[in-house]
């Protein structure tokens, strides 16, 4: 009897483990509200997202970015995309103090870097790499 409970139990987490993996792949959930939020936190001129990475499910939205202390503030180019993310995400702007957004048309599936640049107290922090996950 404890076999079988030990058994299933694998069985189980393997499946939940492969469910997680999928995810991002076309096979997975993102977000899939008309706006994707993205809570940006600099500690020490460190920058940290959450959630990293962003996954986005099928369909236009929009992501937007905002960071989490009046300390701090986007540059003019502070969410910008690698190569290959020229034809995904387009109208990269700054809507209000704190707060950067693109429109994500996600046309193609994939994991697209980003870099984000912040300054903090008027001096620009070195920047950070995340990634985005079109399903």
């Amino acid at each position: 009897m404890k076999t079988k409970a030990v058994l299933g139990v694998c069985v189980l987490g393997l499946a939940l483990a492969g469910c997680a993996a999928l995810r991002g792949m076309g096979l997975g959930s993102g977000c899939n509200d008309a706006v994707c939020h993205v809570r940006v936190t600099v500690n020490e001129c460190r920058v940290s997202v959450d959630p990293d990475p962003v996954y986005i499910a099928r369909g236009e939205h929009k992501i937007k970015w905002k960071l989490q202390s009046t300390r701090h503030d986007f540059t003019s180019n502070g969410i910008s995309f690698a190569s290959g993310g020229g034809t995904v995400f387009k109208n990269p702007h700054r809507p209000g103090v704190g707060e950067f957004e693109v429109t994500d048309f996600n046309n193609a599936t994939g994991r697209y870097k980003y870099t984000i640049t912040v300054t903090q107290d008027g001096k620009t922090c070195p920047p950070h790499d995340p990634d985005v996950m079109n399903d």
